[in-house]
C-alpha cells in the first residue's frame, strides 16, 4: 500500500469558493470540505470586477485550516485574468467576463478576425467572454493600464502567483483564451499581431510538476502548489469515475453546463463549428470535445431574487414541485438575456409570453423551466456528437457537479438522450483537482487509476 497522502483542492467557481481536503490512503479517497464563501462581483463605475483580494485571502486561510497537506492544486473559470506590470505588481481587479461593455465589445474583434478563422486557429469557439476580447477592451478603452501591462495571468496562476510570486502557464487554461495554438501547443502570435496585441502572454516552456512553494500560515513551512488542470472544466472531467472514457459523454454542470465526450486528436471542422462544438485542453494531451452553454448561473439569480424576497432557496422543495407539476415550458439558457445578471424571474416570465409558452405558476416551475432547458442543451449537443463522430459508439452519460444533485435534471437529460446516466461525483472540479495532484505526486498511475478509485470512493447513483 502507498504511503497516506493528504493534498489540498483549492476550486473557485464565478459563484463560490471551495476549500476540500483530501485524504489518500492507497485505496480509498476521503474528502472534507474546509471553507465555502460566496465569490461576489465588485461594481467599479459600472464594470464588474473579481474581488482578487477576497480570493487570495480564502486561499491563505483554507491553507491555514488544511492538517499536514502534502500539496496544493488551484483551479478557477476559463476566462478573465490579471494584468502585471513590470515590477510584478497586479495592476487592477481582474475584469468579469459578465461585464456587459466587455461584451458588446466581441463584434468589433470578429470584424477583424473571423470567428470560424479563429476556430481553425484555436480549435475552439471564440465568444464575446474569452480573454483575448478582454485584452482588446483594454487595449482600446484603457490604454493607460494596458501599456503598463508586462504580462497577463490567467484566473487559477493568477492566485497562484499572489500565493508564490511565480509566474506560471496551463494549457488548459490558455485553450479557451482565444489566443493559443492547438496545433502547436503554445500561444498564437500570429493572431495576437494581427490584432495590434504586443506580446504580454507568459512563458509555456517550463511544464514543471510543481509551480511554486507557498508558505504555511504562522511559520509552518512550504509547500508545493501543483500543476493540475488549472481551468475548472478540465479539473471537472478528471473525476468522472468511467471504466471506458472513450465510451462515455458527459455534461458537467455548474454556473456553465459543459456537454461533451474525450478525443486523442481534436476535431476542427465546418460541421464541429457549426454545432458550438470546442477543442480544449484536458489532462496531458487528452482533448475535451465539448459545447459550453449558460447553465446553473440562472438558478443562482433566481435564488438572489428569491432570498430579496424573504424566500431561503430550498432545493428539495423546487424538485418536488418540479416533479409534480409536469411543467413542460422551457427556455433557451443561451438567450443573451439569461447570461447577464439581475431581472433573472422578469426575463423567464417574458421568454416564456414571446415563445408562446405556458406561463410558469410559482418558483418550482421557474425552476423546471430552467432545468428543461439545460436537459434540453445537454441533449441536442449529445445528438451532434453523435453525429459528427459517427465512428464512435457511446454507452453511457455522467452527470457531474451541482446538477448531479438534480434528480428532476437527471431524468430530464436520460429521457431525451435515451442513454444510460450516472449522476456524480457533485464536488467534481475539486475531486478532479485532488486526483490529478495524487497522479502528478505517482500515487495514482493515470485517468483509469483514478477513476477506479473514485468508483470506490465516491457516491455515484445510476438513473
Amino acid at each position: 500500500m502507498a504511503a497516506a497522502k493528504k493534498v489540498l483542492a483549492l476550486d473557485y467557481g464565478a459563484g463560490s469558493m471551495r476549500s476540500i481536503e483530501g485524504n489518500f490512503d492507497g485505496g480509498r479517497l476521503e474528502c472534507r470540505e474546509l471553507l465555502r464563501r460566496g465569490n461576489e462581483l465588485v461594481h467599479v463605475k459600472g464594470n464588474l470586477f473579481w474581488d482578487i483580494g477576497t480570493m487570495h485571502r480564502f486561499a491563505v486561510e483554507s491553507i491555514g485550516c488544511a492538517e499536514n497537506i502534502d500539496s496544493v492544486g488551484i483551479d478557477t473559470w476559463g476566462a478573465d485574468f490579471g494584468m502585471l506590470d513590470g515590477n510584478g505588481r497586479l495592476l487592477f481587479l481582474p475584469r468579469t467576463y459578465r461585464d456587459p461593455q466587455v461584451q458588446e465589445f466581441a463584434e468589433e474583434v470578429f470584424s477583424t478576425i473571423s470567428e470560424y478563422e479563429l476556430f481553425e486557429s484555436n480549435g475552439t469557439i471564440i465568444e464575446d467572454i474569452c480573454p483575448l476580447v478582454h485584452l482588446c477592451y483594454w487595449k482600446k478603452y484603457a490604454p493607460d493600464w494596458f501599456n503598463k501591462t508586462r504580462t497577463i495571468q490567467l484566473m487559477a496562476n493568477l492566485i497562484c502567483y499572489l500565493l508564490t510570486g511565480e509566474a506560471t502557464f496551463d494549457n488548459t487554461l490558455a485553450s479557451p483564451s482565444g489566443m493559443y495554438s492547438l496545433a502547436r501547443d503554445d500561444w498564437n502570435m500570429e493572431i495576437m499581431e494581427r490584432l495590434g496585441l504586443p506580446d504580454i502572454l507568459p512563458q509555456t516552456a517550463e511544464r514543471n510538476d510543481i509551480l511554486g512553494m507557498t508558505g504555511v500560515p504562522e511559520g509552518g513551512g512550504k509547500i508545493p502548489v501543483m500543476r493540475i488542470c488549472g481551468h475548472d472544466t478540465s479539473s471537472a472531467l478528471m473525476a468522472v469515475p468511467a471504466c471506458h472514457a472513450g465510451k462515455a459523454l458527459y455534461v458537467s454542470t455548474g454556473s456553465w453546463v459543459m456537454t461533451g465526450c474525450f478525443l486523442q486528436e481534436p476535431v476542427i471542422t465546418r460541421e464541429a463549428f457549426e454545432a458550438g462544438l470546442s477543442n480544449e485542453n484536458g489532462f496531458d494531451g487528452e482533448i475535451n470535445f465539448l459545447r459550453y452553454s449558460n447553465g446553473l448561473f440562472i438558478v443562482q439569480e433566481c435564488a438572489r431574487e428569491w432570498k430579496t424576497e424573504g424566500w431561503e432557496m430550498d432545493y428539495g422543495f423546487l424538485e418536488r414541485g418540479a416533479k409534480e407539476a409536469r411543467y413542460g415550458g422551457y427556455i433557451d439558457p443561451d438567450s443573451p438575456e439569461f447570461t447577464r445578471p439581475g431581472g433573472m424571474q422578469e426575463k423567464i416570465l417574458a421568454y416564456m409570453e414571446r415563445t408562446g409558452q405556458p406561463k410558469p405558476d410559482g418558483r418550482a416551475q421557474i425552476y423546471a423551466a430552467i432545468l428543461n432547458g439545460i436537459a434540453n442543451t445537454a441533449a441536442r449537443t449529445v445528438k451532434d456528437i453523435v453525429r459528427i463522430l459517427n465512428d464512435r459508439e457511446f454507452d453511457c452519460i455522467y452527470v457531474l457537479g451541482g446538477g448531479a444533485n438534480s434528480a428532476y435534471l437527471c431524468n430530464e437529460i436520460k429521457r431525451k438522450t435515451g442513454l444510460r446516466l450516472y449522476a456524480g461525483p457533485v464536488e467534481a472540479t475539486a475531486i478532479g483537482n485532488i486526483c490529478t495532484q495524487l497522479i502528478r505526486q505517482k500515487e495514482l498511475l493515470n485517468r483509469s487509476e483514478a477513476a477506479s478509485l473514485l468508483r470506490g470512493s465516491t457516491k455515484i447513483l445510476e438513473f
